[in-house]
């Protein structure tokens, strides 16, 4: 249960901030848990909800690079419901239950594609330590990736470190239904 009252329903914000609660029905179907939190402050969860729709909905990165980033950071930040929609939609995009079982379970990550590699490489150097990417593993992320891509990489890690600050403050719990919105 959340620490504070959910914006649930149109009617929990007055008429002239509704229009906000809509807007987060349009892009996502339904108003989750997450925005359900955020819709105590209208302004900011429509914000967020703008950069959330591009980040989810309308990036270039494959799903199976988006969603070991999702991953990563659910895991680096211990945010409970972040990482069951993670390792939803990582399931989907054909991320190996064994990766996702050693990131869950914080073992070392063998068997990974070059790729994968490289991904986790920059996610825990922005993570971790001084939270930078050092040199060869910029250039090599924009010589794989591209830089419109890595730009994107390291704008979803900004991303899912917020939800993971709002979302772990706040104690809200991962819903069950694989139906329900993400963030």
């Amino acid at each position: 249960m959340s620490r504070i009252p959910l914006v649930t329903r149109h009617g929990d914000l007055p008429g002239p901030e509704q229009h906000y609660f809509d807007r987060i029905i349009r892009t996502r179907g339904s108003v989750g848990a997450p925005f359900q939190v955020l819709l105590n402050t209208p302004d900011v969860a429509d914000r967020v909800a703008s950069v959330g729709e591009f980040l989810l909905y309308d990036m270039v990165l494959p799903p199976a690079v988006k969603t070991l980033v999702w991953l990563i950071v659910a895991r680096e930040y211990d945010c409970d419901y972040e990482w069951a929609g993670s390792v939803r939609h990582a399931r989907r995009a054909d991320i190996p239950e064994a990766l996702i079982d050693a990131i869950r379970d914080r073992k070392p990550l063998t068997g990974m594609s070059s790729e994968q590699e490289l991904l986790v490489a920059f996610c825990h150097q922005l993570l971790r330590g001084n939270h930078h990417v050092d040199d060869a593993t910029y250039r090599a992320a924009v010589g794989h990736f591209g830089v419109a891509a890595t730009v994107q990489i390291a704008t979803t890690i900004g991303y899912f470190v917020m939800w993971g600050f709002v979302l772990n403050a706040f104690e809200v719990e991962p819903v069950a239904a694989a139906s329900d919105p993400f963030l």
